[in-house]
């Protein structure tokens, strides 16, 4: 593995700079220069449908089952934002991906964890279903994500949210509650950093520049193979891998230079409940439980062996009992 692939491996371990997405049927096409990305208008969301869905519309027939899976829409500018919902109420366990990611990487969560609580997983703006065309590299910041949250919870009368951040939707949550507190009720954070992981802003825009070129494609591709096990079920692996490469080089960029902003990472206190679930590894040191313990004294903090990066589609019994345990213990779900 190159010094630049290991380099940037290990950045997005530790910034936890947002996800692929994952999980519906793995395509047969190959993923390349023609590939369609969501600014093309290709839906890679886990839902097949005759036509687009307009703002708050449903497409399931009945909302009778409180653990049918309905897909959403809300509107947020010029973009519509699609999500999955299950279950009902004024508050919701809001699931957020990472990096060039879809909501599908949920998809051992919603609707498995609707039995404690309801469920919603979104596709930040550019990403998965939820197209943006006309956005530029700098319109994807840290504050367009979160507030894209907050449209989706808004849109389905969401008061409160437990916000699940998985890789680079831990600063995306993060930014929540630092902006809208009032709205959060407490926060996981999935194998994702509340420290900056680079020595200065220069280091971390000569990394942001490897996505800048013409070959970003394989930068990427070369990175992903890194976080996922070798045991992992090689559809999945290629579904993962699928999807992330579809990303539109635009929001690659964009999303990574809204990552790797020191200012998402300062050292203000959580004042939630937090749950940080994590994938054994080197990068999660006993100094770096000690810090997140400095921000959130309360804080429950796991580590997990034997999975990897998408810990939750990896060991989902395992992860959804930590969330299901913490949901209980912090009466969220009231």
């Amino acid at each position: 593995m190159s010094r630049t692939v290991a380099t940037l491996t290990f950045v997005v371990l530790m910034l936890s700079l947002a996800m692929p997405p994952g999980c519906a049927a793995p395509s047969d096409d190959p993923i390349g220069a023609d590939t369609p990305s969501a600014n093309d208008g290709t839906a890679s969301g886990t839902h097949d449908e005759d036509s687009t869905p307009r703002a708050g519309s449903d497409t399931t027939a009945s909302d009778a089952a409180p653990r049918a899976v309905r897909h959403r829409t809300a509107p947020f500018g010029d973009i519509l934002l699609h999500y999955d919902d299950v279950g009902t109420g004024p508050r919701a366990l809001v699931f957020v991906h990472g990096w060039a990611c879809d909501r599908s990487v949920w998809r051992e969560q919603v609707p498995a964890l609707a039995d404690v609580m309801r469920c919603i997983a979104l596709d930040l703006p550019g990403h998965g279903e939820s197209a943006a065309p006309d956005l530029a590299e700098s319109d994807y910041t840290m504050d367009l994500f979160a507030d894209a949250v907050l449209a989706v919870m808004d849109a389905a009368g969401v008061e409160q949210a437990v916000l699940v951040g998985h890789s680079n939707g831990a600063p995306v949550v993060r930014q929540v509650l630092r902006r809208h507190p009032e709205r959060v009720a407490a926060l996981v954070l999935v194998d994702g950093t509340l420290r900056y992981a680079f020595d200065d802003r220069a280091s971390a825009e000569q990394w942001v520049d490897e996505y800048r070129q013409p070959a970003y494609r394989e930068v990427a591709r070369q990175m992903i193979q890194t976080m996922l096990r070798p045991e992992m079920p090689s559809e999945l692996k290629a579904d993962i891998t699928q999807r992330m490469l579809r990303t539109p080089q635009t929001v690659m960029v964009g999303a990574f230079e809204a990552a790797v902003d020191p200012a998402l990472y300062a050292p203000d206190p959580i004042d939630v409940p937090l749950l940080c679930v994590l994938a054994k590894s080197p990068f999660w040191t006993e100094d770096y439980e000690r810090y997140v313990l400095s921000l959130a004294p309360g804080a429950d903090y796991v580590v997990l062996a034997d999975v990897g990066h998408f810990l939750m589609l990896d060991a989902p019994e395992r992860f959804d009992a930590l969330v299901r345990d913490f949901v209980w213990a912090w009466d969220l779900a009231r």
